[in-house]
């Protein structure tokens, strides 16, 4: 739902006597989202042996804070280059809470994750076409968020001999 004011009644009677009281209250609730972007890629495109950033922001334009927990699991042949303050390395799996702080003065909050990952210089070795798609995966608190793609490219050189005359003499 979301966060609104309202009223809270009672009314009581005890015999011959009558009470009534009236409280208003504030009802507060988050609303958090997470939107993802992938930083040094060219619509999507990167190279072996790249560094480039997952951003991760956490908005949250609700009244009430809400504590939640972010796991990114990295592509295979995608290695870390720096942990963010807060998370944490396990296998293949980076995790942290994050604080999504109560919106400010009809501000929604915001925070910036970024996760800087180096492309594996082998990522495209076995690969006739050159090309390689890679996805991660991102979950905010077990919810499934759409994480943008790589498509790890490389020359694609082909080399054949080519003989000067089609017939040969001793």
């Amino acid at each position: 739902g979301e966060s609104e004011a309202a009223a809270i009644s009672v009314e009581m009677s005890m015999g011959t006597r009558f009470y009534r009281a009236q409280q208003d209250i504030q009802l507060c609730v988050p609303d958090v989202t997470v939107e993802t972007a992938l930083e040094g890629a060219q619509d999507g495109r990167v190279r072996a042996g790249d560094i480039v950033v997952y951003q991760i922001c956490v908005k949250n334009s609700g009244d009430a804070p809400q504590d939640m927990e972010l796991t990114l699991t990295l592509p295979e042949d995608v290695a870390l280059e720096q942990t963010p303050a807060g998370f944490a390395l396990s296998g293949r799996a980076l995790r942290g809470n994050v604080l999504a702080e109560a919106a400010a003065q009809g501000q929604p909050f915001e925070q910036m994750i970024r996760v800087p990952v180096r492309v594996a210089d082998t990522a495209l070795d076995g690969d006739a076409d050159a090309i390689r798609l890679m996805s991660g995966v991102l979950t905010a608190d077990g919810e499934r968020v759409a994480l943008p793609r790589m498509q790890v490219c490389g020359a694609k050189i082909s080399a054949r001999m080519l003989a000067d005359k089609q017939n040969l003499k001793a």
